[in-house]
């Protein structure tokens, strides 16, 4: 029975991979990455000229949620302090620990990310 189980989590696992999508984009230098809520996002800062607010600290975990909030939460962040723009300045991952089950391992991380807010001048 062990065998047939591992067989059709093997078969099961390669027909969900098939649905997952991968996706590679080219962003120009100086061009944000995506706008949220009127806030550009950056990689790195724009040669526009602006003035540094200051910078928002992030800390959340791995989860849906947090990942579908995030560009949101930041914008929000940064239109109260009064800020066009931010620029990513670092983007860390530490391992808390494992979620398993049977057949499977997750890690559950937590993500703390750097953001300088900028306002246009």
């Amino acid at each position: 029975m062990k065998p047939l189980r591992v067989l059709c989590l093997f078969v099961a696992s390669l027909l969900l991979s098939g649905c997952a999508s991968n996706s590679t984009t080219f962003t120009p230098a100086g061009a944000p990455s995506q706008t949220v809520g009127q806030v550009e996002f950056y990689d790195s800062a724009p040669a526009r000229p602006h003035a540094v607010l200051g910078v928002i600290e992030d800390h959340r975990g791995n989860g849906l949620h947090s990942r579908a909030t995030l560009a949101a939460d930041i914008s929000a962040r940064a239109r109260a302090a009064g800020g066009d723009a931010v620029v990513l300045l670092s983007c860390d991952e530490e391992i808390k620990g494992y979620a398993t089950t049977d057949s499977l391992v997750v890690p559950i991380k937590k993500i703390h990310r750097r953001y300088q807010v900028l306002k246009w001048k």
